[in-house]
């Protein structure tokens, strides 16, 4: 299998973003047409395919090099797209320039003061930053506990490497930030689920061998129906304003016209005042000397 090929069955075995999730970016965050938005990630561009149609403009971020040219080969024919390979921890993007950053579990991957420091350059005032990440739901005798077991036996706890602290967000997000849920499942043949583990064991530098291939098979084997799986998980948001401020200009601009409407009501009255008296004037003048031929 070539690059080209492992990256395409990377992009399909992605746990996708729900809809509900871009319901809440629109309604909530007023995410639009207007925006230029950064999607910084390793290998899964799940949120650029998300929101391909919904924004001005999308910057899809890789530390992968090989992925990020992926990426601009199979959408170059978007003129709203741009793939970039570099760190997010120092980017050629001009300041504030940019009015909303997601970034998935690659934020663990890099020194999060560099990471605020890059984003509080690129991004404009009250922008949004948020960091998502996905998580098994366990419910009993379902196969994403299984499976979420399985990944936990074999290779390491994923919660452990996935989560962030209450201490590491608020640092990160010096203004506060809020947290949001969203459920979703996804079908898998055994050949995808293979796939996507071998992902995970790759992410996290495992070795992939024959014998996690037969031990996942008989999970697989346990719960499919049809030769297919559902496997739950929910989709975990943390998100929150950086760079939050009322800009000086705009301070000095509403208390400048806050103090300046009285007079300028006043103006219009006198203006219109004028137009009336003329007018009148004018037709007292027609009737006194009767009006030129």
């Amino acid at each position: 299998m070539n690059q080209e090929q492992s990256h395409n069955n990377l992009q399909e075995v992605a746990l996708p973003y729900s809809k509900e999730f871009l319901a809440f970016l629109k309604a909530d965050l007023k995410l639009g047409k207007k925006y230029v938005v950064l999607d910084i990630h390793t290998q899964n561009a799940q949120i650029s395919h998300l929101l391909f149609q919904q924004v001005h403009l999308l910057c899809s971020l890789s530390p992968d090099a090989s992925y990020a040219q992926f990426l601009q080969n199979k959408y170059r024919q978007r003129p709203n797209f741009i793939s970039i390979h570099t760190s997010p921890s120092n980017t050629p993007i001009e300041d504030d320039s940019i009015d909303c950053i997601f970034i998935d579990e690659t934020f663990r991957s890099f020194d999060n003061q560099k990471l605020k420091q890059e984003f509080e350059r690129i991004l404009r005032l009250n922008s949004y930053v948020l960091i998502t990440k996905h998580e098994y739901l366990n419910r009993s005798e379902n196969f994403s506990r299984a499976y979420a077991r399985w990944i936990e036996d074999v290779l390491i706890p994923e919660t452990e490497a996935n989560n962030l602290s209450t201490s590491e967000l608020k640092e990160f997000y010096s203004n506060g930030f809020k947290q949001q849920f969203f459920q979703h499942q996804k079908s898998f043949s055994l050949e995808e689920l293979l796939s996507y583990t071998q992902v995970i064991f790759s992410k996290n530098a495992i070795n992939w061998t024959p014998q996690h291939k037969d031990s996942l098979q008989k999970v697989f084997q346990q719960f499919s129906k049809k030769n297919k799986i559902i496997l739950e998980y929910k989709t975990v948001v943390y998100f929150g304003l950086f760079n939050y401020s009322v800009p000086e200009i705009s301070l000095r601009k509403s208390i400048f016209f806050n103090i300046l409407r009285p007079f300028a009501f006043g103006f219009y009255v006198l203006v219109k005042s004028n137009i009336y008296l003329w007018k009148a004037l004018y037709k007292i003048k027609d009737k006194l000397f009767g009006k030129k031929s």
